[in-house]
């Protein structure tokens, strides 16, 4: 059984990891120093360290997919460029969940604290989808754990 790494205990490991996108939280407008923006998480459980623990680790993005952007960049790296049809249909970002790749952590100090943080997104070669299931009283899918086969 995998053991989930959570707040308070030890960070991710940096590096490259191999990950399942586990949730995406969208967190709706919020206030900025630019101004309130749409921001969204995409989550993922990572296996990383000596014997392959499991952790979340997670990455918040302004909700855009403009060419700029850093979720276009990351979505673009992790499920292949987006065409120009996919950015006229939109993106489901919940069709994401269950999906593998590696994500690279960086570690930030503040203070006393040291923060795992995704500084990017890349697609695993072996990216054959996990089984996803329906959140409990929510409409958007999640993954647990015990669901990511490696």
């Amino acid at each position: 059984m995998s053991k989930v790494i959570t707040l308070g205990d030890k960070p991710c490991p940096a590096g490259i990891h191999k990950a399942a996108c586990s949730e995406i939280e969208d967190h709706g407008t919020v206030e900025t120093e630019y101004g309130p923006k749409h921001k969204v998480s995409i989550k993922w459980l990572a296996q990383a360290g000596p014997v392959n623990e499991t952790f979340e680790v997670t990455r918040r993005y302004t909700w855009s997919v403009h060419e700029k952007a850093t979720l276009r960049k990351d979505l673009d790296n992790w499920i292949g460029p987006l065409t120009p049809d996919q950015l006229a249909k939109g993106v489901d970002l919940d069709e994401l969940v269950g999906k593998i790749a590696q994500v690279h952590v960086v570690h930030v100090v503040k203070g006393d604290r040291t923060f795992a943080n995704v500084d990017g997104v890349t697609r695993d070669p072996d990216d054959t989808p996990v089984a996803r299931k329906k959140k409990t009283g929510g409409s958007s899918p999640e993954l647990k754990a015990d669901d990511i086969p490696f």
